[in-house]
């Protein structure tokens, strides 16, 4: 049997869009195994040994929120400028400094 070999990293590119998903969706379905296997047990223990089935049913209950959470939450940004982000546009800062909120006006229309 062979191991699984990782290949080093060696660039700050972001993950493919693909790859994200699959291990998203491993992530989901290793937290919702846990729930559904422990959901099991702790059902099949409470008729015998209520406490430890009861226990079992309330840490895996709030798991399957768990693993929803984590498969949607949006991958984190590693320090990279976002293009749609105005707060770290240069010419958007000039403006504010200059009293211009970008509109080409100077926010009030001069009547003259």
């Amino acid at each position: 049997m062979g191991t699984v070999r990782r290949v080093p990293v060696i660039t700050n590119a972001q993950p493919s869009a693909d790859e994200r998903l699959r291990r998203r969706r491993r992530v989901y379905t290793a937290i919702m195994t846990v729930h559904l296997v422990g959901f099991a047990v702790g059902a099949s223990l409470y008729e015998r040994a209520w406490l430890a089935g009861l226990i079992i049913l309330i840490v895996t209950g709030p798991l399957q929120w768990v693993a929803v959470v984590l498969a949607n939450a949006a991958p984190r940004r590693r320090g990279g400028l976002d293009e749609a982000d105005s707060r770290h546009d240069p010419t958007r800062r000039h403006a504010q400094r200059s009293g211009d909120s970008g509109g080409g006006h100077g926010g009030l229309a001069r009547r003259g």
